[in-house]
Formats: structure tokens, C-alpha cells, sequence
């Protein structure tokens, strides 16, 4: 081929009128009555000493009412003992580990980054993870619980399989450390 750019294709509905709603644009796959129905690909081309081309999916701006929202949805199957369909997100491949998944708030700050090597949460306010049954947090190293205010376990009984003792230093699952208490039930120390 020659050594020239390739113009672009424009697919959009006409502008609305001084009133009313400019029209839908509907990309789907048809309907089956035996079999699967057809899959929908969208996706940029591959580069050679170039980039990929970006793909955003954009929600317009109004001066009415709530923002549009943006949903990805899974398919569900009414299929007996079946799951229905995942939603995966996969960062770009590359020759660092740096790649990830960024999600901002509303107002353009970074909340959730997840690296290969990385999971951050970043909250504005509060963060509360609640579970029905319990919750797991395991690290091959260090694990580090630190608060302006101090930590509080609301409810003492959650704090099982410690050791007390008087002096300068206690065991807790055998890491060595120094646990205070005003409350008798965690085992009141001198300290």
C-alpha cells in the first residue's frame, strides 16, 4: 500500500431538533432460536512504529438532571447449575510491570489502582468492606494497621490467639510487640 493515513468512518445519529432527543444509535447481533447468537467486536488495529489506537466509550455532557450512566453487563443464563457471563479487564501487556487499571471519582481523582504488583485504595471519606461470613487478610511480610486516633476493635472478643504479660513487650501470635488496654476483657496491662 502507499505510505498515507486512511480517513476515518463517522457513524452518528442526526442532531435533534430545538426540542426533543437527537436518535439512538443501536449496534446488536441478532436474536437465535437454536444456537448461539452472533458476538460484536469493537477494537482498534495493530501499530508497527506506532501506538495502537485508543478506544473510549464517552457518555455525554447535559445541563438537566443526573449525568447518563455507563453500564457493562454481563449476560445471564437461565440454563440449569449455570453462571452467567463475567465481565474481565485486562491492562496492556508490556516490557515493565507499570500497566494497570485506574478508576477516578467523579471529580478526577485516582480511588483503585491495580498493578502486577500493586492494589491500592484510595478513599476520600470512609472505606467499608462488610462480609456475611468473614473476611481474610494475608501478607507474606508485614502487615501495618495505623490511624491518627488509634485502632479500635469495637467488640473484644474478635481478638483471639494473644499472649499478655507485664513489662515492655507481650506476644501476639508470636510477633513481638506491646499491647495497651483500659478494658480487662483484652487483658489489661500495666502500661
Amino acid at each position: 500500500g502507499t505510505s498515507t493515513s486512511i480517513g476515518r468512518v463517522t457513524i452518528r445519529s442526526a442532531n435533534s431538533g430545538t426540542a426533543g432527543s437527537s436518535g439512538a444509535l443501536v449496534f446488536s447481533s441478532g436474536s437465535s432460536s437454536s444456537g448461539n447468537t452472533g458476538a460484536i467486536y469493537v477494537g482498534s488495529g495493530a501499530a508497527t512504529s506506532g501506538r495502537g489506537g485508543a478506544i473510549m466509550l464517552t457518555v455525554g455532557s447535559g445541563n438537566s438532571g443526573i449525568g447518563g450512566d455507563l453500564s457493562l453487563r454481563a449476560g445471564a443464563s437461565t440454563a440449569a447449575s449455570k453462571d452467567g457471563g463475567s465481565i474481565y479487564i485486562y491492562p496492556g501487556t508490556g516490557t515493565t510491570s507499570t500497566s494497570g487499571v485506574y478508576i477516578y471519582d467523579g471529580a478526577g481523582s485516582q480511588r483503585i489502582l491495580v498493578t502486577s504488583s500493586t492494589i491500592k485504595l484510595d478513599s476520600g471519606g470512609t472505606v467499608d468492606i462488610d462480609a456475611a461470613s468473614s473476611v481474610t487478610i494475608d501478607a507474606a511480610t508485614t502487615i501495618t494497621l495505623s490511624a491518627t486516633s488509634g485502632v479500635d476493635f469495637a467488640d473484644s472478643s474478635i481478638i483471639v490467639g494473644y499472649a499478655t504479660g507485664t513489662g515492655t513487650a507481650v506476644t501476639m501470635n508470636t510477633v513481638s510487640g506491646l499491647i495497651t488496654s483500659s478494658s480487662s476483657a483484652l487483658g489489661a496491662s500495666t502500661s
